[in-house]
């Protein structure tokens, strides 16, 4: 049961990191699928974007992509080391590499609240529902890592299920 939970948490968090990295190459509707096979939550799953809309999007992004990738690459060696922690079954130490990357962590959160936001304004309402469905699914996987992953208890973190597997 622990390597399954030692699973899920490196799935989300790889999840969380593929999301970032998706979203500074472009999006586009097809890759759909492939997000889904990876356990991601694609935010334009089921939205068809038009070329034009392609195009905005993409340079929406690119806006952000300067300042995503620097939280990115400061995250990318904590989560390599909570990653191995997880693995060795050291709670406490992944606890605490998840708490001391709250800075970026929250810094990438409000980068990528406002880049949806702006994502948002491009798409049509019938879009923006299935959107924005896409994003509480996303955001509610998020919280439910950094709920468990905040616990003060150094016990194992509790299993939130198969979906766990995706941020």
């Amino acid at each position: 049961m622990t390597r399954w939970r030692s699973a899920a948490l490196v799935g989300v968090l790889a999840s969380l990191v593929a999301l970032a990295a998706y979203w500074l190459i472009g999006a586009r509707a097809s890759e759909g699928a492939r997000s889904a096979a990876r356990g991601g939550t694609p935010i334009f799953d089921g939205v068809e974007l038009s070329a034009l809309q392609r195009t905005r999007v993409r340079l929406i992004q690119g806006r952000y992509a300067p300042e995503l990738q620097g939280h990115i690459d400061r995250l990318r060696p904590t989560v390599r080391a909570l990653n191995e922690a997880r693995s060795r079954g050291d709670t406490a130490v992944a606890r605490r590499l998840w708490a001391e990357s709250e800075g970026d962590r929250q810094a990438s959160k409000r980068i990528s609240a406002q880049m949806r936001a702006d994502i948002r304004e491009v798409l049509t309402p019938e879009q923006r529902v299935r959107f924005d469905a896409n994003v509480a699914a996303q955001e509610r996987k998020a919280e439910d890592l950094d709920r468990r992953l905040s616990s003060p208890s150094d016990g194992p973190v509790p299993a939130g299920g198969p979906g766990d597997s995706a941020s």
